[in-house]
């Protein structure tokens, strides 16, 4: 079998070796925003469909991991923060700026955000200013007598990572309030 699709597999990196993943988690936290999306650019270009692919969900996976980790599983607006063994958390790692538009991976570009939140800010109804503080659209309406209203958190400061190299931009977050929010 080997010998006819041998050129194929030359040409697939091992993604099951350590230094593989190291790789990409380096990339994801070292690299420029810039660079890392010129480099997936030009993954695009140049590798066939089914390897681009695989190469997106391995770096989103390393992504998820690396904003997970920052934020010590620690949803950055609420503070909710529950993990348990087999690695089950309750935050996702959200994109600041669409990867679709900009594919940035960088820790920058990330922010730790339970779900209902990461479901918030995707859809413009939350964002955070240049202060790091969390504002809301007021173009939607909910209970604020609920425990959970997103009204209590307006004005919050956000969590942020304990290096700074790794804040979340605010460059990335004026893009979201410009292209996303609604005022």
């Amino acid at each position: 079998m080997t010998e006819y699709f041998s050129q194929r597999e030359s040409q697939l990196p091992d993604y099951q070796s350590d230094k593989y993943v190291e790789g990409l988690a380096k990339q994801v936290l070292e690299e420029s925003p810039a660079i890392y999306g010129a480099n997936m650019k030009i993954l695009s270009k140049n590798q066939n469909s089914d390897i681009y692919q695989v190469e997106v969900f391995n770096r989103s996976d390393i992504f998820r991991r690396q904003i997970i980790s920052l934020y010590d599983e620690t949803c950055a607006m609420s503070g909710l923060c529950v993990s348990a063994p087999f690695t089950i958390t309750m935050v996702d790692a959200c994109h600041i700026e669409q990867f679709s538009k900009t594919f940035n991976n960088h820790a920058t570009n990330g922010i730790a955000l339970c779900p209902n939140l990461h479901r918030a800010f995707d859809r413009g109804i939350v964002s955070i200013n240049d202060n790091y503080e969390i504002i809301l659209s007021k173009s939607f309406k909910e209970n604020v007598e609920s425990d959970y209203s997103f009204y209590k958190l307006a004005g919050k400061s956000i969590i942020l990572p304990n290096n700074s190299l790794y804040y979340p931009s605010l460059e990335g977050f004026a893009w979201h309030r410009k292209n996303v929010f609604k005022n």
